[in-house]
């Protein structure tokens, strides 16, 4: 399925591009200045939730999920299978609010649409808001005209780092600048990837320092809760590790186990 026509805006850690109330999403006013975006290989493939800092996890929304950004006014047509689209000229913009662990790194977005129009075009945009009106664009990405029906899936060039949900509300909004029978859209999805915290300033155990290659990942066992060490202020890392206090680790830090 062709999809040629990107843009791709994403910023990280100290370089956020952060915006004003008045940046909140409008259509006409979609983000500046973007970085070529590079397309994923898996087109439409949802990615299995996953542990582990190398495996990606997808989350999608449907657009039953979305709202219209003048819900007195907007007039919104159902196709039947999911798919949603503006049949007024109101506001032709869509928000969803989507859950973004702390400590994942956005690694991509994307939304599943339909467009067979000559001049028509649907937008995504990923915003971080948090604090007072405050608002960070992490990623936007157009679809081409005229493409049919089929997934967008980008990658970003700069991921964006999630260190806090506190106070801290992620948005997607979805936009069309015409109205048209054609062109609409079924879901939009974040994908990501977890990280280990890199830990205190000061080491719990003793014989762990911050100079020891396990530190973060120890630390991370010890904030969690799965462990307290040996005893003593220390966690004796190069000791043997019993079925017992394997499967202690586990249960923990996977929460198990609570039946249906």
């Amino acid at each position: 399925m062709g999809r040629n026509k990107l843009r791709v805006l994403a910023v990280s850690g100290a370089a956020l591009l952060t915006l004003s109330s008045a940046a909140s999403a409008a259509p006409s006013k979609k983000p500046t200045g973007p970085a070529p975006a590079v397309r994923s290989s898996g087109k439409g493939v949802k990615a299995p939730d996953a542990y582990g800092v190398a495996a990606s996890t997808r989350i999608s929304v449907l657009s039953y999920a979305f709202q219209g950004n003048e819900p007195l006014n907007d007039v919104i047509a159902d196709d039947g299978d999911s798919y949603r689209g503006f049949t007024s000229n109101t506001s032709l913009g869509f928000s969803a609010s989507v859950s973004i662990p702390a400590g994942a790194t956005i690694t991509g977005i994307g939304f599943d649409n339909c467009d067979n129009t000559v001049t028509g075009t649907m937008n995504m945009t990923l915003y971080d808001r948090f604090g007072d009106h405050e608002v960070n664009i992490v990623a936007s990405g157009d679809s081409s005209t005229a493409s049919g029906c089929g997934f967008n899936d980008y990658v970003l060039e700069t991921s964006y780092d999630v260190d806090t949900n506190e106070d801290h509300v992620f948005e997607i909004f979805i936009s069309q600048n015409i109205v048209d029978p054609t062109l609409k859209f079924r879901s939009a999805y974040v994908t990501y990837l977890r990280r280990v915290h890199p830990g205190p300033v000061a080491p719990t155990f003793n014989d762990v320092p911050t100079s020891d290659f396990g530190f973060q990942y120890v630390e991370a066992l010890v904030a969690a809760g799965i462990t307290g060490g040996t005893g003593g202020g220390n966690f004796s890392p190069d000791g043997n590790v019993t079925r017992r206090q394997m499967a202690i680790f586990i249960a923990k830090a996977l929460g198990l186990h609570w039946p249906n």
